[in-house]
């Protein structure tokens, strides 16, 4: 078990291939360590390696199939594998879950993030609040995802009801100060595809010369991979 928490800790440091050692020789010990068989399965997620995650995902489901993050793993190879029917049946039963349903949501929102998946962020946290209410590491989750879409009214009333079930999150206490008052001297301005946030300080010299930048990055880059952007955002 301290062999698997340690490979746990370079999974989280991304030494993947320390990792990948440790896991190696927990699972000749004993092939159906849950936690061993997990980070196996993360790990190859996170490189691609979908054959690897799939072999490694079915032994961990033999080997702890009531975990939630047994189930969140499943909706995670699902979904970057490209199971959409399987990947919506896995969230499915996530209302069995219950409270817990934030373990199950944790392990598929990590993996999301790191693709920037942030709108399936959103929808899979709000789902899931629905069955767990006042889950505070699910509040947080879509609290700091909607900072990252620029929704700072959304982001203050999540963080705020997190703060409410958990009040000794540091994070989400230097989070909540930062949106109440870091934020505050900096504006959002609309310009077609291009969305900025300008300290209102920077506004006059700053706007029309980075927008003026940005429009022609993105005529150029439109024009070399015949790909337009809806919406470009970007912060000063």
């Amino acid at each position: 078990d301290a062999l698997a928490g340690l490979a746990r800790v370079a999974y989280s440091s991304f030494d993947y291939a320390t990792a990948i050692e440790r896991v190696g020789r927990v699972l000749a010990k004993k092939p159906r360590h849950p936690l061993a068989l997990r980070t196996r399965a993360e790990i190859a997620v996170n490189e691609d390696d979908m054959p690897t995650a799939v072999e490694a995902l079915a032994a961990l489901v033999l080997a702890d199939p009531r975990a939630p993050a047994t189930s969140g793993l499943r909706a995670t190879v699902a979904y970057f594998g490209g199971d959409k029917k399987g990947y919506e049946a896995e969230r499915k039963g996530w209302a069995k879950l219950g409270p817990v349903v934030s373990l199950a949501a944790g392990v598929l929102v990590e993996h999301l993030v790191k693709r920037f998946q942030y709108a399936e962020i959103e929808r899979v946290t709000r789902e899931a609040l629905v069955m767990a209410p006042f889950s505070a590491p699910l509040l947080v989750e879509r609290g700091m995802n909607a900072m990252r879409l620029g929704d700072e009214a959304v982001a203050l009333k999540t963080l705020d009801a997190a703060h409410k079930q958990d009040p000794f999150h540091q994070q989400l206490v230097a989070m909540l100060n930062f949106v109440e008052k870091g934020l505050a001297p900096y504006r959002w301005h609309e310009d077609g595809a291009l969305r900025l946030r300008l300290h209102e300080g920077d506004t006059e010299p700053l706007r029309p010369l980075v927008g003026g930048l940005v429009r022609r990055a993105i005529e150029s880059m439109s024009r070399r991979f015949a790909y337009a952007p809806e919406k470009v955002t970007l912060e000063l």
